[in-house]
Formats: structure tokens, C-alpha cells, sequence
């Protein structure tokens, strides 16, 4: 876990632009990151959340995986956009992105940094899971 924490979401931000070819406005989520692990990095899974700190209220929680078709070296840099697949969002001035990395894939799509936490979606589709199997008992 200490090398995916050397994983660095140096900057993040999250803002809503007009999606090409119409007027909709879709979430972006603008991240800078560092790689700070002794390994190329072909593939970061990581969740993100709107927080507001004045309750600690969260929008919700997203899982989403960006790929870097060339791999990020270690000590490289990056900037990107990410698209997630929402619009039903609020976004506003007072809420806080929160980005958390839980996993780091080399370029055959192996796991080589992964957390032992789960994300809220894994949590929920394993109550699913578990509700069904109560089920067919």
C-alpha cells in the first residue's frame, strides 16, 4: 500500500463543460498526477467524491480507470480529463473533490499497487451478492 500511496494526485478539480457536438454540460474531472512508484503505470483505477467539509456530506462516490496507452514512467507526470459516465451532478464552489487510488495496473492489466479497502460500489454490488445468495438458500 505504501508504493500506490506514491501514486500522487498532485492537483484535481471538477467542473462541467459542454459535451462536443451539443450543449449539454457534462462533469469533467481535471486531475495532475505524479508517479512516485518504482514501476510504469499503464492503468490507474481510482474513486472520487464531492464533499461538502461544513457536514461532511458526500455527493456520492465513483469508480472510474483512465489508461495510459504508452504507460506513465516512474517520476513522470500527467495532466488529463476524465469524462465520468454522469450528468446529474450538482457541482458548486463550496464542495470538495476527493480522489482516493486504489489500484495501479502494469501494462498486461495486472494489479501491481492495489488497496485493501474496497470502494463503496464493490461494497454495495458484495450486499448484493450476498442478499442473493441468502435468497436461493
Amino acid at each position: 500500500k505504501k508504493m500506490l500511496l506514491s501514486f500522487k494526485v498532485v492537483r484535481s478539480r471538477i467542473f462541467k463543460e459542454k459535451a462536443v457536438g451539443s450543449d449539454v454540460q457534462v462533469p469533467v474531472l481535471e486531475l495532475n498526477v505524479k508517479n512516485g512508484t518504482n514501476q510504469a503505470i499503464f492503468k490507474v483505477h481510482f474513486d472520487w467524491e464531492l464533499i461538502n467539509p461544513s457536514n461532511n456530506e458526500s455527493k456520492g462516490e465513483r469508480a472510474v480507470v483512465y489508461e495510459f496507452p504508452a504507460g506513465l514512467n516512474p517520476n513522470d507526470s500527467a495532466n488529463w480529463k476524465v469524462f465520468p459516465k454522469i450528468t446529474d451532478i450538482e457541482i458548486s464552489p463550496e464542495l470538495k473533490l476527493k480522489i482516493n487510488v486504489i489500484r495501479l495496473d502494469d501494462k498486461n492489466g495486472d494489479s501491481i499497487f492495489i488497496s485493501n479497502d474496497i470502494s463503496k460500489e464493490e461494497e454495495e454490488r458484495l450486499k448484493e451478492l450476498k442478499t442473493i445468495l441468502q435468497i436461493q438458500k
